[in-house]
């Protein structure tokens, strides 16, 4: 009688194509592994109090073997609706309560038909884990989020609350936070306006005390010492205020939106964000009511140097219209000036301005300089604008004062800002970086030669790699075969240039398929730059395919693993970039040991022959 729920974050539509539940049947005598350690409660109240009980009763630590016999040795509230027993933890700051264990009067409730009790973690429900059927006298919750305030509440009417024995098993957020640093938050501000030792009070490290209210449609922002990826934030809350109030707020990491909040109080809440930069803005989306932040932790994780690659360079541009002269060519100047006379602009319109390379590149990232604040020419963000590479959307990598680094990790030959909004366009110096995926080979020179009257310079490359102006070769892959076939299928049908027909084999360990190149007149073997798969694509079948599917393919060139470098729409197909020299595709199922069948609808090798 449990309910599975799936939920959006965002305002959009929910597509469940697949949905797995894992149940374990546990027995009702059994005692629970309780992960974490037993922590102290302390702060209790209750809705009512019983003649000659207190509420510190069922926080004193005392189990009698036989179970709990004696009223006078439990807390007890009087007959009412929906009466509550509640404390808080006694350690500083908040923890990651796994498991509450509630204990009750020994044969309290054997004709009962349901439970009868509810815990919750900060307002937040713990469901249900184990109820002792013997005598119903030790419920087991489990709640496994952070929190502060564990509070029990009776389900029938007109009842008595009793509680003997509360317990509680946390983990220790230091155990939890070790593989994320805590980054240190600096410069706050808030909107209201305040002063900064007011706004100061939401990072000053004490969590119960010292809070700020952010009024409706107010915000709060502070930034870390330096570009990070944001993992996760946590936010306390007050204490003992707006436990019946409602919370809706939105937390973003340099204008990208990653929180969208909107559920029960909390005193203590961890939120996942996964956000690359240094500003972190709270913005509370009440209408009416005040956000009360008492303290904002961000936590990130331990990176590594960023391989942004090499400079891509941008050999010709073009915009959707120009102001006084101002060319698209001046934001590939190579000037960083940030001045409205250095930088292309475009009309008051939904404008876009472009740049492309003579060749197929890699881009990693792109380096985008706008106008400084007040220059008075277009905005100085990218909030109203979509930042493309050959149509792949680049997403915010690190910001700084107008300057913006995204990350579009995408393979083309050009570069495109598009102004979302009917406003001015303005790009003061645009750079991308990656790589070439037609390099040229360094030891290339030039030979004088002679011919009639003139002279002229001719280019001559080393038989390894190609002229790089032009594109990648697709090369005939002959001589295939596979591990095995299913009836209509045959390896050949990876290779006839269709998608609808797929060549598959049988669900077996290992499966795999593999073909050969063809050798034109004078070539000796292939450089495989890369390997691109088409795969099968069911609508029953996107969650398998990109979770499992994609994970088990390999690639290899002669034997020599190739790498997988990017995957399409929806696990509908992979890239992997290779750079081998050999004739041989072998593409196969890892060696998880799984039984699965490999299925390729197309196989696409871009490969330079080798003189």
């Amino acid at each position: 009688n449990h309910i599975v729920k799936t939920m959006s974050s965002l305002l959009c539509w929910l597509h469940t194509c697949l949905l797995i539940v894992a149940l374990t049947k546990a027995s009702a005598s059994a005692d629970l592994n309780f992960p974490g350690p037993l922590v102290g409660l302390s702060n209790c109240r209750q809705s009512s109090v019983a003649l000659g009980s207190i509420c510190q009763s069922a926080i004193s630590n005392r189990l009698p073997t036989g179970g709990f016999t004696n009223p006078k040795a439990c807390s007890q509230t009087r007959h009412g609706d929906s009466e509550w027993w509640q404390a808080q933890l006694t350690s500083n700051s908040a923890a990651r309560v796994t498991f509450v264990q509630v204990h009750q009067l020994k044969g309290c409730c054997k004709n009962a038909s349901k439970p009868l009790l509810t815990v919750t973690l900060d307002g937040n429900d713990c469901p249900l884990r184990i109820l002792k059927l013997q005598q119903r006298s030790r419920q087991v919750f489990f709640c496994n989020r952070t929190g502060q305030t564990v509070r029990v509440t009776s389900e029938l009417p007109n009842t008595q609350l009793t509680v003997c024995q509360v317990q509680v098993f946390a983990e220790n957020l230091a155990d939890i936070d070790a593989d994320h640093p805590l980054l240190q938050l600096s410069n706050c501000s808030q909107l209201p306006p305040s002063s900064s030792a007011t706004c100061q009070k939401a990072t000053d490290g004490r969590t119960r005390t010292g809070c700020i209210a952010v009024p409706e449609n107010g915000w709060w922002e502070a930034q870390t010492q330096k570009a990070s990826l944001i993992k996760y934030v946590r936010i306390y809350s007050a204490m003992t205020c707006c436990q019946d109030s409602a919370y809706k707020f939105s937390v973003s990491v340099d204008g990208s939106n990653c929180i969208s909040y909107s559920g029960a109080y909390f005193s203590a809440r961890d939120f996942l964000c996964k956000r690359k930069g240094r500003n972190i803005r709270i913005v509370n989306r009440m209408q009416t009511g005040q956000l009360l932040l008492c303290e904002v932790q961000a936590f990130g994780s331990r990176r590594t140097p960023v391989d942004y690659g090499v400079p891509i360079h941008l050999s010709s541009c073009s915009q959707s219209s120009s102001v006084n002269g101002s060319r698209c060519r001046k934001a590939l100047d190579g000037s960083v000036a940030q001045v409205c006379a250095r930088c292309a602009r475009t009309r008051v319109e939904r404008g876009w301005w472009q740049g492309r390379t003579s060749q197929r590149v890699l881009v990693k990232f792109v380096r985008i300089f706008l106008p400084n604040a007040g220059s008075g020419c277009g905005p100085n963000d990218l909030e109203r604008a979509l930042v493309t590479v050959s149509g792949t959307e680049c997403t915010p990598f690190e910001s700084g004062r107008s300057v913006y680094i995204l990350f579009c990790n995408a393979t083309g030959q050009g570069v495109t800002i598009r102004n979302l909004h009917a406003s001015e366009l303005t790009i003061c110096e645009v750079q991308a970086m990656g790589a070439y995926l037609e390099p040229e080979h360094p030891e290339h020179h030039h030979k004088r030669i002679r011919k009639g009257r003139g002279h002229h310079h001719r280019k001559v490359f080393s038989p390894h790699w190609p002229n790089p102006h032009r594109p990648h070769r697709r090369p005939i892959l002959v001589r295939c075969s596979q591990s095995s076939s299913v009836p209509g299928s045959h390896c050949r049908l990876a290779t006839d240039g269709s998608r609808k027909r797929c060549a598959k084999t049988a669900a077996e360990r290992g499966a795999w398929w593999q073909a050969g190149l063809h050798h034109p007149r004078g070539t000796k073997s292939h450089r495989v730059g890369a390997v691109v798969l088409a795969l099968e694509q069911t609508l029953s079948q996107k969650v398998l395919q990109s979770a499992k599917a994609l994970k088990r393919l390999r690639v290899t060139v002669n034997n020599q693993p190739c790498r997988m470098h990017s995957t399409h729409h929806r696990g509908s197909g992979a890239e992997f970039e290779c750079n081998k020299i050999g004739d041989l595709i072998r593409v196969s199922n890892g060696p998880d040991g799984s039984m699965a069948p490999l299925v390729l609808c197309e196989v696409l090798v871009l490969a330079w022959p080798i003189q």
